[in-house]
């Protein structure tokens, strides 16, 4: 408003424009700026007119003329025209306004004079099209935005009428009103105007419609009509031209994510409406599943669709839209496609599909021929080759951040493609060949794809050539290994982004955001000679907006060494890890960076200087280039970042031409740790030098060491211009300054003197030169230890100008030699003036903040914090006085910060006090206040004197007491902390800082008007970590002495009491009122204070406390408070002293109180009179939440008295305080009991309280209206909540603890409900619940709870006993997790069957089991006494103790069992058990489960099958079935089973398998490894097995089981008991093929691989066929009696594959390996064997007799790397026979506790075995040795 009326005023401005969007404020807006000028005169006259949409020129003539009052006496246009020109002329001063332009129009047609006729005609018109504004000529226009969500309330509020805010039933429906009506003015009048004085259902109906956007009110938008446009590039151009337009229009709006718009919801919603039409055929939907909801004939027209699905799968199959053009389809889950999905959409001509899952490109694109866009982004897609065999028409493909793999041959044939995306395609490895060579007509290639192989880029580049001259837009990488063609130059290219260098960081950093990016050029990793002769790369240069060069090898100078001609249109310049780069620019020909924009030097090394001109220059050269400006050099730079350049001493040099900044808005400098100023001047030319830093807006100065001054220069001041004349000086450049206590001595030294120089950052010579500078950051530059040094200079006798006028922000940090941020401040400062915010942490050196003359200079300053100084006493210090004079002796001074708003301290263990007791300080605007670990902060001990003391010794011992008082022991916060100073009763009257010896006395002050107020709208006290804070606000007399130097936040002194009533203000009507007896009495308010908060303040034991026996009674009010937070407070026993009230109290009342007077104390010390509440309400009128928290002292809360005044409180939480017994204290009444109502409560939580009996233990009633939320945890005393029945209406529940969980339980009342505190403590503290038969509470809930969920019950051995266990037969849902020791869930374990008079049927439906790893039984269903014919859900999951889950006789009764889901339980081994089939009848007995739809069997390592017992299985219902990570389940039952509906079973990771005819078998092959006990084919053969002692049943079975065992290459045998041999003689040719054997737990296994009987039956003489097996690998466990693994007689058996034998606890083997077995194992690369007690060797002699002497025996392990032998007792060799053995491999030996091993007998070879680990203390064997 201020600067439309300034423009209206200003005589240069003729033509003024209001924009923005339909229904924002507009017309209001005008009519108040009519309302203003009419009053201010600005005008003689102020006319307007509504223009509207259509343009109607004499309606417009009418409307002024009537204003104007003319009466037109012509009938044409022209001539009204004429007569209104001649009216406008005649007035002097005029204002025409013309509201609601739509188009522009001429005025002279309408008869309004041009400026050259009429000077004095201003126009004011509003539009919501901004280009209207132009072309109407105005000069300025102005935007007004849609109102904010605070606004919009605030408008709704006051249209609306009444109090809405107190209606709670429709309050919260008339926020969501007003935040539907989106922030425009006109919808959110309308809306509340029409809502005014209107039912509940009125409002929710309104609210519906809003929702639902049942509205076109606004205009529709003009169609655009697209020309012909033949290239993608111009298209796109033509689209975001119409997109500004929009935006221009405020149909759309900027967003924050590059290239997307925002849409207002009310704009939305009508275009959506009128979209939808069926002459328009749009459908557009954010929730996809809403298509359900119609009809197909409301759709099926529809020519574009857009679609968001949540989930796709139970959404329409097909899409039947003959008509549809345009589809978009969303997936926020990754749906699969349908595959009949587009089998109706004939037409289609643009598709995109988002975050989709297509398997078969085939089956669902296969009728989509006319299609000529393709979007496949974010998708999982399968074989793309059909896109290129049947989609010819495509012009437009992106498979954008999909998974493809490989880019087909097919793809080459789409001859139409135009554009190709295939960003972030980084699974794709292959491009097939010839592909982009085929695509003739591509004019955009985006090809970012970060995995691509190396040699796949060079033909890539190759087939670019042929592209090349048509090419308008492409994204490429170019690895450094692969040289770009010669002939590769994109001389058509419009928009590129290549990056060339090492793959591995090729796109970390800059990359492409969108279409619209600007040009990039990224070089990574690469010589610069590369870079020199790469005709590609050279091209580029010329036309690159954003060029980023990382690690450029042997480097020097970026501009002579890359590009002579420089960069014409760059924008933005990164250079990194450039280690040898010594220069930026180093010549002086030419603009090198005409446009540049930002600049970032980061990690280099080597980097000297940026700009090395000078260096190479003789006077001569700059005689001759003294004319010229090297400002071009950088263009308009408005960025510059230089980081880790640790060769850098400056950032500019200064040479004799002018160095223009003038562009530059954002210096950051950092960790570049030789850097000692910003800018320096070469010493060696002595002339004059301009500067300027016009525009810099923010300066970052991080981690600088050695930074002593932003200049190293002596700047002399040119006039009042932003530029500065530079002399370079003689003598040494750095001062030295030394400040001490306010005064600075400066002298000239050597660096030699003073190895580590300090500095000034600005001296004040220097300041003028940052005009616009609005934000300083410095952060550990270490050797500053000034910033701002203000003492004056003289400029040719001129005064000093505004110094950082546009300052607002300074934050530093880590600078620990700072001793001033302004030093050496003039009496009077002219600037600093805008600062706003001050922040200063962890500055060390640092003792005060600001000095007086600054504090008075910052007016604005509406933030200060101060964070971890450590030297730090004063916020405020004393004065640097120029002139040597000592402010101690000057009269009390107030300092007033009147727009500080929060002030934080935090560990500032030094910090004593604000400022010197010469100063007081008054804080208007102060709203947040918080103090953390200030320990030292005290208040001041100065008592004030009084001129009219009543005895003249009182007066003489308060000067005494006065003048005795020291500096350390006299600190005082914010003046007796917030301004109170010790002459807090001033007379203001005259308006002058009084001294001690002022003050008045207390009878000369008479009313509030009087005083003034430090902190007059202080809304937030926070205060925390204050140990020796002893109380908030002290009241003190003043004949007191000031021995009782009490620690307060704030302190009053008391004079002796007046003859009449008096009022003293503190704080803004924070009142001191006397009573008229010698009892007296102080009322204290604060009314503008919301919020208090003390924390961890471990000596506060009152909030307001007392000194002196004249004070008995204390009336406070905190009018406005809302809030109050007590934690941690370990000593506070009450908030205020007693006798508290809300209204003075009469005398009478006084003594007739029933309180204890108390009596002075001699030794004059506090007296904080204990109060049994903590709290008292009469203060609290306003206070909506009290917050409680570990208040340990504290018995009870309330008074009965003052809780009835706690009207507005809304949340009561109260929380760990161990010896509070109630919250309203009991107090005894008489006569009929009392009701105390709280009226507004609706929350309250009791936490941790267990000593809480009850919310009051009185014989009161208590009132809740609306109370609706209550928490009640670990109160385990509490046995009722109130003496009578509490009334709380709106409370249906009470949030209480059980285990680990929250519940919201309700027993009919909250008497009932608070109850059961005792019974859940038993609940989760007893091994078992027998004891709820006698607790009738507990018995009732667990009676009628209907959803119970147990966890973290950690001793609870049984759930449900049995004598209690009908108590829970109502329940439907149990969740039972993470109790640890509960081992029976339901025990009918000692109920008798024949005692019950019926079976016990549970209502249970759902059963979850989680987390219990001790759990063995669900149920013990002995006798048949529970019933659990309702559930439907069970759910077991980590119960690894479990081995089963029921009986068949609990199985049948699970007829309603839907979904049964067992997961990670280690010990299942099957489902149903077969324990009770003795008494079941037949072996085949049928167990059917009839509604069994889904069977979840998942990390079930133990499962063997689902029941082991012979029962026949019947599953009619299932139709999904899943069989996860079971590797030992090979059979589904030993009967059989019926699954008619199921198809396949899901395994995990996508891999399904088809049911055969029976479903044994097919799990059976699913499973893929024969296991020999568990697997089974029919009941003969399962006891076979088991009963065998050796695998015979297998050749009698060869038509059923061969088949399989052929395919397996994994055998493994556990847990057969009888089993002797693994192998036998007879069936080694079956098992030859075998990769990997398993064999353990077998207690009776004697021999693994049988041969013995091969050679009894050979014939003697003849040659016997030797055995080969595939074998790789032969794991050996737990096989007590094995006594051979083979005994290989004429070495029939050999395994020349076998890689590892691993043996463990085989206590009867002696040894492994035979020496012809030995032999054979070529490829042994492993052998371990563990704890087998009776192994003597390893390799036993042969028992025949050998050819050759032992000794000449050579046994070579070629391939063997890793031999352990583990806890082998009886082991005493590796070989006993003296044979030679080789372990050329071998890298590893291990042995451990072989007690009795020795060397082998033989020698061994070991050529690569580094050691030979052993780790027994009786190992003899030498090193190296076995």
């Amino acid at each position: 408003m201020t600067e439309v009326l300034e423009k209206l005023k200003d005589e240069d401005f003729k033509r003024v424009g209001i924009c923005g969007m339909g229904g924002v404020g507009k017309t209001t807006f005008v009519k108040e700026v009519i309302k203003i000028v009419d009053v201010w005169k600005l005008f003689d006259e102020v006319v307007m007119a509504v223009v509207s949409q259509n343009l109607d020129y004499m309606k417009i003539q009418g409307q002024i003329a009537d204003v104007l009052s003319l009466k037109f006496d012509k009938e044409t246009l022209q001539g009204r025209a004429y007569q209104l020109h001649e009216r406008l002329k005649g007035i002097n001063n005029v204002l025409i306004i013309f509201d609601d332009v739509w188009i522009d129009f001429d005025f002279e047609s309408i008869g309004i004079p041009s400026h050259v006729h009429h000077k004095n005609c201003k126009i004011l018109l509003t539009s919501r099209i901004e280009d209207v504004c132009y072309k109407m000529g105005c000069q300025k226009n102005f935007v007004i935005s849609i109102l904010s969500p605070d606004e919009s309330w605030d408008l709704f509020k006051d249209m609306v009428g009444g109090n809405v805010s107190t209606k709670l039933d429709i309050h919260h429906i008339a926020k969501e009103v007003a935040n539907e009506c989106g922030g425009l003015p006109i919808a959110i009048v309308t809306m509340a105007k029409a809502l005014a004085n209107k039912e509940k259902y009125e409002w929710e109906d309104a609210l519906d419609q809003l929702k639902k956007s049942f509205m076109t009110s606004l205009s529709e938008m003009q169609a655009c009509v697209y020309s012909n446009i033949n290239e993608l590039w111009k298209v796109r151009n033509r689209v975001h031209t119409i997109v500004d337009r929009l935006k221009r229009r405020f149909m759309l709006l900027d967003s924050n994510v590059d290239e997307c718009v925002k849409m207002h919801d009310v704009v939305r919603d009508v275009i959506i409406s009128i979209a939808s039409s069926k002459e328009c055929g749009f459908m557009v939907q954010c929730d996809g599943s809403q298509m359900q909801q119609f009809k197909e004939e409301m759709w099926c027209n529809d020519t574009t669709i857009s679609l968001i699905f949540e989930e796709m799968k139970e959404h329409i199959k097909v899409l039947n839209c003959q008509k549809l053009k345009l589809l978009q389809v969303t997936s926020k889950q990754r749906d699969l496609v349908p595959e009949n999905f587009f089998q109706c959409v004939n037409n289609l001509k643009v598709l995109s599909l988002q975050n989709m899952d297509i398997q078969s490109l085939s089956s669902v694109f296969q009728t989509l021929d006319n299609i000529h866009t393709l979007l496949l982004e974010d998708c999982h897609v399968g074989d793309i080759s059909i896109i290129g065999k049947k989609l010819k028409r495509l012009e437009i493909l992106s498979f954008s951040n999909s998974n493809i793999k490989q880019l087909p041959e097919e793809i080459g044939q789409l001859s139409l493609l135009r554009l190709l995306d295939l960003t972030e395609c980084n699974y794709l490895i292959r491009i097939s060949a010839n592909v982009l060579a085929r695509l003739s007509r591509l004019e955009e290639l985006y090809l970012r794809v970060r995995n691509l192989p190396s040699d796949e880029t060079g033909h890539i580049l190759s087939e670019l050539q042929s592209l090349s001259h048509h090419l308008k837009v492409v994204e490429i990488a170019i690895l450094i290994n692969e040289d770009a063609p010669k002939d590769l130059v994109f001389k058509n290219i419009i928009r590129f982004w290549v990056y060339v260098g090492d793959s591995s960081t090729l796109f970390d950093g800059i990359v492409r955001k969108g279409y619209f990016h600007p040009n990039i050029l990224k070089v990574n990793n690469a010589y610069y000679r590369y870079i020199k002769r790469s005709v590609t790369i050279q091209y580029l240069l010329q036309k690159v907006e954003i060029l980023n060069l990382v690690d450029i090898k042997n480097m020097k100078n970026v501009i002579l060494e890359l590009s002579e001609r420089g960069f014409p249109l760059l924008k933005h310049l990164s250079i990194e890890f450039c280690s040898n780069l010594e220069y930026v620019v180093d010549t002086l020909d030419g603009c090198i960076f005409p446009q540049l924009l930002s600049f970032s030097l980061r990690n280099l090394d080597n980097l000297k200087e940026i700009l090395n001109v000078a260096g190479h220059m003789s006077q001569n050269d700059f005689a001759k280039v003294h004319s010229t400006i090297i400002s071009q050099c950088f263009g308009t730079l408005t960025n510059l970042k230089i980081e880790y350049c640790n060769k850098l001493k400056n950032v500019f040099t200064l040479f004799p031409r002018k160095i223009d900044l003038t562009t530059l808005q954002c210096l950051h400098v950092a960790e570049s740790y030789a850097i000692e100023c910003i800018i320096s001047s070469n010493s060696k030319y002595d002339e004059k030098l301009m500067i300027e830093f016009s525009n810099l807006v923010e300066l970052k100065l991080l981690e600088l060491p050695s930074l002593i001054g932003f200049f190293k220069a002596n700047v002399i001041h040119e006039h009042s211009s932003s530029m500065i004349q530079i002399h370079e000086s003689s003598d040494q450049i750095i001062e030295n300054a030394v400040i001490e206590d306010g005064q600075m001595s400066s002298s000239k030294s050597s660096v030699h003197h003073q190895p580590m120089p300090t500095g000034t950052l600005f001296k004040s010579n220097w300041m003028q030169l940052f005009p616009k500078l609005e934000k300083l950051f410095l952060h550990a530059c270490s050797s500053l230890d000034m910033v701002f040094d203000m003492q004056k200079s003289q400029f040719h006798g001129e005064s000093l100008a505004f110094l950082f006028a546009q300052l607002k922000e300074i934050e530093i940090s880590w600078l620990s030699k700072l001793r001033h941020i302004w030093g050496n401040a003039p009496s009077y400062i002219q600037g600093f003036q805008n600062l706003k915010s001050i922040k200063v942490k962890k500055c060390d050196s640092l003792g005060f903040l600001l000095t007086p003359n600054i504090a008075r200079a910052l007016t604005q300053l509406q933030k200060m914090v101060i964070h971890s100084c450590h030297s730090m006493e004063k916020i405020v210090g004393k004065e640097a006085n120029l002139n040597g004079e000592d402010d101690e002796e000057k009269n009390v001074e107030t300092l007033v910060f009147g727009q500080l708003e929060s002030l934080t301290l935090i560990d500032l263990p030094n910090l004593m006090s604000i400022c010197p007791d010469s100063y007081e300080i008054m804080w208007p605007s102060l709203r947040f206040l918080c103090i953390d670990g200030c320990p030292q902060l005290k208040t001041s001990a100065t008592v004030a004197r009084q001129e009219n003391f009543n005895a003249s010794s009182s007066a003489s011992r308060t000067c005494d007491n006065a003048n005795s008082t020291s500096k350390e022991d006299s600190p005082r916060f914010l003046q007796c902390c917030l301004g109170c100073t010790p002459h807090v009763f001033s007379n203001l009257k005259s308006k002058a800082s009084l001294t001690e010896k002022d003050v008045p006395s207390v009878s000369n002050i008479h009313s509030k008007a009087e005083t003034t107020s430090p902190i007059p709208i202080l809304e937030k006290m926070q205060v925390k970590g204050w140990d020796s804070l002893e109380v908030l606000f002290l009241l003190k007399q003043n004949q007191l002495s000031d021995d009782t130097n009490a620690n307060c936040l704030v302190k009053l002194v008391l004079a002796e009491a007046p003859t009449s009533p008096v009022e003293i203000t503190a704080f803004n009507n924070l009142t001191i009122e006397y009573a008229t007896s010698s009892q007296e009495a102080c009322a204290l308010e604060w009314p503008s204070l919301k919020r208090i908060s003390i924390s961890h303040c471990g000596v506060l034991e009152v909030v307001i406390g007392k000194v002196g026996e004249k004070i008995d009674t204390m009336i406070a009010s905190f009018a406005q408070l809302q809030s109050l937070s007590l934690s941690h407070l370990p000593n506070v026993v009450s908030f205020c002293l007693t006798s508290c009230a809300s209204e003075p109290p009469s005398i009478e009342n006084m003594h007739g109180s029933g309180y204890e007077n108390h009596e002075g104390t001699s030794t004059e010390e506090i007296r904080i009179m204990r109060l049994d509440a903590l709290i008292n309400g009469f203060i609290f009128p306003n206070l909506t939440y009290i917050a409680i928290t570990s208040c340990n002292k504290v018995s009870c809360l309330f008074s009965p008295s003052t809780s009835t005044s706690l009207v507005r409180l809304v949340e009561l939480d109260i929380c760990g305080c161990r010896e509070i017994e109630e919250i309203v204290s009991t107090e005894e009444t008489q006569g009929n009991m009392i009701n105390i109502v709280f009226h507004s409560l609706q929350r309250l939580k009791l936490e941790n309280l267990p000593k809480l009996k009850a919310f009051c233990q009185g014989s009161y009633g208590f009132h809740f209206p609306s109370l609706h939320e209550v928490l009640v945890k670990s109160c385990h005393m509490m046995e009722t909540f109130s003496y009578e029945s509490p009334y709380s209406p709106k409370l249906e529940g009470v949030i209480m603890e059980i285990g680990s969980i929250m519940k919201n339980m309700w027993m009919g009342g909250l008497n009932a409900t608070v109850a059961l505190c005792k019974g859940l403590l038993a609940f989760q503290t007893s091994e078992t619940l027998e004891w709820i038969k006698q607790d009738q509470c507990i018995q009732r809930y667990f009676t009628e709870e209907q959803q119970l969920t147990v966890e973290g019950f950690q001793r609870l051995l049984k759930l449900v006993p049995s004598n209690v266990i009908h108590i829970f037969q109502n329940l439907k849902e149990l969740t039972i997790k993470n109790c640890g020791s509960l081992v029976e869930v339901f025990e009918s374990h000692g109920v008798d069957a024949k005692e019950m008079h019926s079976m016990i049927h549970y209502k249970l439906e759902a059963l979850n089991l989680y987390f219990l790893p001790k759990l063995t039984h669900l149920w013990k269903n002995y006798g048949g006494v529970l019933g659990f014919q309702k559930l439907r859900i069970l759910k077991v999951q980590h119960c690894g103790n479990l081995s089963s889950l029921f009986s068949p006789s609990i199985a049948r009764s699970l007829v309603q069992l839907r979904h049964l889901r067992v997961h990670s339980c280690h010990m299942m081994e099957e489902i149903t058990t077969k324990e009770d089939e003795e008494t079941e009848g037949s072996n085949n007995a049928m167990i059917v489960f009839p509604l069994l739809s889904k069977l979840e069997l998942r990390y079930v390592p133990n499962l063997k099958c689902f029941c082991s017992g012979t029962f026949n299985i019947d599953l009619p219902s299932c139709e999904e079935m899943i069989i996860e990570k079971c590797p030992k389940m090979t059979t589904f039952c030993y009967g059989y089973v019926t699954t008619a509906k199921l198809l396949h079973i899901y395994k995990g990771s996508y891999e399904y398998v088809d049911i055969m005819k029976d479903l044994n078998m097919t799990i059976y092959h699913a499973n893929r490894s024969f296991k020999v006990q568990t697997f089974s084919i029919s009941y003969t053969l399962q006891v076979a097995l088991q009963t065998s002692e050796a695998i015979t049943c297998i050749e009698h079975s060869q038509h059923l089981l061969l088949p399989y065992l052929r395919s397996d290459t994994e055998l493994v045998v556990e847990g057969s008991e009888k089993l002797l041999h693994c192998i036998p003689s007879n069936m080694l040719h079956r098992f030859q093929h075998l990769k990997q054997v398993k064999v353990h737990d077998c207690g009776s296994l004697v021999e693994i691989f049988e041969s013995e009987g091969v050679d009894e039956n050979g014939d003697e003489g003849c040659t016997k066929t030797p055995y080969n097996f595939d074998l790789q690998e032969l794991h050996l466990y737990d096989l007590p009696k094995l006594m051979h693994i083979w005994k290989n007689h004429g070495g029939i058996l050999r395994f020349m594959n076998l890689k590892r034998l691993k043996i463990r606890h085989c206590h009867s083997l002696k040894n492994v390996l035979s020496l012809s077995m030995a032999r054979t194992l070529s490829q042994l690369q492993e052998l371990s064997v563990h704890e087998c007690e009776m192994i003597e060797e390893i390799i036993t002699r042969e028992e025949e007799k050998l050819s050759e002497e032992p000794n000449k025996v050579k046994i070579t392990f070629p391939a063997l790397q890793w031999l352990t032998l583990y806890r082998l007792p009886s082991l005493r060799c590796f070989c006993s026979s003296t044979y030679h053995f080789e372990l050329p491999s071998c890298h590893d030996i291990t042995i451990t506790e072989c007690p009795k091993m020795e060397a082998c007998h033989g020698n061994k070879g070991t050529s690569e075995l580094p050691f030979v680990s052993t780790k027994t203390n009786d190992f003899r064997a030498e090193e190296s040795s076995f």
